[in-house]
């Protein structure tokens, strides 16, 4: 179970937002590595959709940061949005200018016991690997999320308003009550099973 322990000066600055980034990265485990994903039964019919759509496609530049051993996926691969609605080109751009010694040191993480050969050039050239990284997952969101992003995306502006409606009317205890069933808030400490 993770545990974070958030101070009235965290709850503050905490913000509703989605992330074009966050759904590519999570989506791919579906693909590629599905039983890490966790309730993939209900995702069967678009991961064989996006099995086809991806044909061809090297996969292994994601897979290796998001697939490791240590439970860890790189921060850098998923920073923070900029505001409520990024857009996918943003985060992209985003993740390209991230500092090739972060981008060592974080995909050091994802494997505690390993080192796979897929991740050496994150360890030996991480510019190179960083760019390849990048044209992955633009390749992935083109093939798999860019069609059906206009009805994603209003869905989840649809959940962010709706969270910050609950924020604005019972505070954070309302916002962060329901979040999904394996979360749980007993101030100052959220829970993830």
């Amino acid at each position: 179970m993770l545990t974070i322990t958030l101070s009235d000066d965290d709850l503050a600055r905490t913000r509703l937002a989605y992330s074009p980034s966050w759904e590519a990265v999570s989506s791919s485990l579906l693909v590629s590595n599905p039983e890490k994903a966790g309730r993939s039964s209900w995702y069967r019919g678009w991961r064989e959709n996006a099995r086809e759509a991806l044909a061809g496609v090297d996969l292994e530049p994601l897979a290796v940061l998001t697939c490791g051993d240590a439970g860890y996926l790189p921060d850098f691969l998923l920073p923070p949005p900029d505001g409520p609605s990024p857009s996918f080109e943003a985060e992209l751009e985003r993740l390209r200018h991230t500092a090739p010694q972060r981008v060592a040191a974080e995909a050091r993480l994802a494997w505690a016991d390993e080192t796979p050969e897929a991740l050496l050039p994150y360890l030996e050239r991480p510019d190179d690997a960083l760019a390849a990284l990048a044209d992955c997952l633009a390749e992935y969101w083109k093939r798999t999320l860019a069609p059906s992003w206009p009805q994603m995306r209003a869905l989840l502006e649809g959940e962010v308003i709706t969270r910050a409606r609950r924020l604005a009317q019972g505070g954070p205890q309302a916002l962060l009550a329901d979040l999904a069933p394996n979360i749980r808030w007993e101030a100052p400490v959220l829970s993830v099973d």
